[in-house]
């Protein structure tokens, strides 16, 4: 079905698949657990592969503010001062400064927590209390720093706004 409405992730479409009639034989089938529960697996899943993508996003994030700190550092021409003395601009690379750190630091935190967790595989498997206790820690590491690469990156059109804007006058 056309029905994805990805607004600035157009290029992702994730429209729907119907399939209608399509028979699985059960010898295809891989249960995993309770429907709507997750089970062990599931998490030690989800905590592995989001993690990879969390640090992706933070990563896009730094990526915006070393370009616009790399664009602002010399002086325009006929100017004596350059981009850093102003601080409208100051400020707003600082906030992205201290978002992107804060967003490191819980990253590093909950890779550390997942190694601890999930690392020595030669004893037990991990209670599911504990599983739940590093997926709470991995949803809010993640919630942060989606959270913090959106600021950071919606950040940028202003700082651009007033770098341009600076160079004009």
């Amino acid at each position: 079905e056309e029905n994805w409405d990805g607004l600035g992730m157009r290029a992702s479409g994730s429209n729907d698949v119907v399939l209608d009639g399509c028979r699985v034989p059960d010898a295809m089938v891989l249960p995993l657990g309770t429907w709507g529960e997750a089970d062990a697996l599931t998490l030690v899943n989800l905590v592995a592969i989001g993690l990879g993508l969390v640090g992706a996003f933070l990563g896009i994030a730094e990526t915006a503010q070393a370009t616009l700190i790399g664009g602002g550092r010399s002086a325009p021409r006929n100017r004596s001062v350059t981009l850093d003395d102003r601080h409208c601009i100051r400020h707003l690379v600082a906030e992205n400064e201290i978002a992107l750190a804060a967003s490191r630091s819980m990253l590093e935190r909950t890779a550390r927590c997942v190694d601890t967790c999930l690392g020595d595989s030669s004893t037990s498997p991990p209670a599911y209390s504990d599983l739940q206790e590093l997926m709470k820690k991995f949803q809010c590491t993640k919630s942060y720093v989606n959270r913090a690469a959106i600021e950071v990156i919606d950040r940028a059109p202003t700082i651009r706004c007033c770098v341009a804007t600076w160079q004009l006058t």
